[in-house]
């Protein structure tokens, strides 16, 4: 089970959990129609915040800064693997809407963030979020080398 842990978390690019995959593509697709609707801070957003699960119960169930973030992550991993401008696209329309929230000045992120209003809620700091963040960066890093290397050269050369 390790293995497969860390066969996913690397950008796995075959068997039932490829990133690239049918099944992956689904869940986001089905997870990302349910927070559309569930949060109003989604409304009119290229790609929407995330949160735990439907029905969460903790603070009421806000989008989580991790999750959002996650869901980034994988976008920019399918960007590099597939070269699909449309992934990096909506992993940078994520990106954006984490900017736009982030607490002003900038610091440390927040575990969730209000559902209606984008306010900081639950834990002000937390290091998950942190993490995803550097995740999430590094993931687009490797997505727009990984483009560039796709890009017809320059012809004013």
């Amino acid at each position: 089970m390790r293995q497969a842990a860390l066969r996913f978390a690397r950008g796995s690019h075959g068997g039932a959990l490829a990133l690239t995959g049918d099944l992956m593509e689904a869940t986001m697709g089905a997870l990302d129609q349910e927070f559309a609707a569930l949060y109003p801070i989604n409304a009119g957003r290229a790609a929407p915040a995330v949160g735990r699960w439907r029905d969460d119960l903790y603070f009421e169930g806000q989008p989580w800064y991790p999750t959002t973030l996650g869901f980034a992550a994988i976008g920019y991993r399918i960007a590099a693997i597939a070269g699909d401008p449309a992934a990096f696209a909506r992993a940078e329309a994520r990106l954006a809407l984490i900017a736009q929230l982030a607490p002003d000045p900038p610091g440390a992120l927040p575990e969730q963030f209000d559902r209606q209003s984008g306010a900081p809620r639950s834990c002000l700091a937390l290091s998950w979020s942190a993490a995803a963040f550097l995740e999430t960066a590094h993931a687009r890093d490797q997505a727009i080398a990984a483009l560039s290397r796709l890009a017809p050269p320059d012809k004013a050369r």
